[in-house]
């Protein structure tokens, strides 16, 4: 006699195969969607209740279990005015690890990234792709928001501590005024330019530094 509990987990895992293969997961993608969803990697790991909410996340993204092309939400396609915030999201993440804020600027990292932030906002329910976050626009906005006001956040905490360090060196070398201390610390790559150094007549150059971790620190 064939165990319930064993036919209901053995379906479950056909399904998410099915599921897998139907929406095109690289293997990256799919694990990144399962650790976001329930902390495992592999499904042979999870309870049947995790198995069935993994379904439930193939199917909310467009897994059809019965077989069959894989739905098409309204606006699907429609990129043109959704995509933008994916591309939005590319550069900023780009940006973020050229200052050092991000220590892999990839695809995939900021794939992770999405899935994770969309997973607190949409109720625990992450989304795994990119490209689906185009048919969510409004997660896609607060996801977006979320590394934006990341960006800020780093930036002005590099900001206050740069400030203060000029503030330290403008006291030990009083003899010195507020543009040269500043020029002669960006010259050292001791700290990034920032647009109120305009104030003090010293303007942008592109020998200053950029990415946090190639500072020079005493």
């Amino acid at each position: 006699m064939k165990h319930p509990q064993k036919d209901n987990r053995k379906a479950a895992l056909a399904q998410i195969h099915i599921g897998k293969k139907q929406l095109a997961l690289d293997d990256d993608s799919y694990r990144d969607m399962l650790q976001g969803l329930t902390g495992l990697r592999s499904c042979s790991d999870m309870t049947l209740a995790q198995l069935y909410q993994v379904i439930t996340q193939l199917q909310a993204a467009g897994f059809k279990a019965k077989g069959g092309a894989p739905r098409r939400s309204k606006g699907y396609y429609s990129p043109k005015s959704q995509g933008q915030l994916i591309d939005v999201m590319r550069a900023r993440w780009i940006q973020m690890h050229q200052m050092g804020i991000v220590n892999d600027g990839s695809e995939s990292a900021l794939t992770a990234y999405a899935l994770r932030m969309s997973s607190q906002i949409n109720g625990g329910v992450g989304i795994a792709r990119l490209e689906w976050l185009e048919r969510e626009p409004k997660i896609a906005a607060k996801v977006l928001e979320a590394l934006k006001k990341w960006h800020i956040r780093q930036y002005r905490s590099w900001k206050q501590q740069d400030i203060a360090t000029v503030q330290q060196a403008c006291s030990l070398n009083p003899e010195l005024s507020a543009a040269q201390v500043i020029r002669q610390l960006l010259q050292q790559q001791r700290i990034f330019w920032y647009r109120e150094f305009e104030d003090y007549s010293v303007q942008d150059s592109p020998e200053y530094c950029t990415n946090r971790k190639e500072l020079q620190h005493d």
